[in-house]
């Protein structure tokens, strides 16, 4: 996976923190929770302040839920939650750059891994494998391009 995919994951992952952190302050009082009202429209909670209404009054149910299910506290704790994997991942891709570089050192000295050493090394490989996996999917989900996507 390119350095470009996860930076521009980082990027959209922090552009998604901005507009929520914005709505968010929009009515400091709701604390960022949104409410569907049974008519359909879409309430900062405990406020009369609307953040949706339909083009011609109530909201369809499913729009109205959707919107109140991505009120700003929510898309924060997602955008926390990436976050969190991308970063994951860059570590154990780091990790495993430095394990390959003392396999390497081994290699040029002669020497034997330890069986520890080698069930570590083959660990990394799997994790990073697994997080790699994860992050392109949560790419895809921001709408970016994968190399398998440029592939085909």
């Amino acid at each position: 996976m390119s350095d470009d995919l996860v930076s521009g994951l980082l990027s959209d992952i922090e552009q998604r923190e901005k507009k929520a952190q914005a709505a968010l302050n929009l009515d400091p009082e709701s604390q960022g929770r949104w409410e569907q009202s049974e008519a359909g429209n879409v309430y900062y909670r405990d406020s009369n302040a609307q953040v949706a209404t339909g083009q011609w009054g109530d909201l369809e149910d499913e729009a109205g839920a959707h919107i109140a299910a991505n009120d700003p506290r929510s898309v924060l704790r997602l955008c926390r939650a990436h976050r969190k994997i991308v970063e994951d991942y860059r570590r154990t891709k780091m990790l495993l750059a430095e394990a390959n570089q003392r396999v390497l050192q081994q290699v040029v000295d002669g020497t034997v891994s330890t069986r520890q050493e080698q069930r570590d090394f083959d660990s990394l490989h799997v994790e990073e494998a697994v997080l790699r996996e994860v992050v392109e999917g949560l790419a895809e989900g921001y709408g970016l391009k994968t190399e398998e996507d440029s592939d085909g």
